[in-house]
């Protein structure tokens, strides 16, 4: 009879887990923007290039 507790881990439905556009190349592309290709270690991202214009 009391209120239903949602768990914090579920999301409402309609509600998305942000995920930043290294996360989204890894889930649709099979892409791992973190890993260097020649050694295997970790790539620290420092820019994002979004607009083609004035490069």
């Amino acid at each position: 009879m009391g209120a239903k507790v949602k768990k914090s881990a579920e999301l409402p439905v309609g509600e998305h887990k942000k995920m930043t556009w290294a996360q989204r190349l890894k889930r649709v592309f099979n892409i791992d923007a973190t890993i260097c290709n020649r050694c295997g270690g970790a790539v620290k991202i420092i820019a994002c290039f979004q607009a083609t214009t004035g490069l």
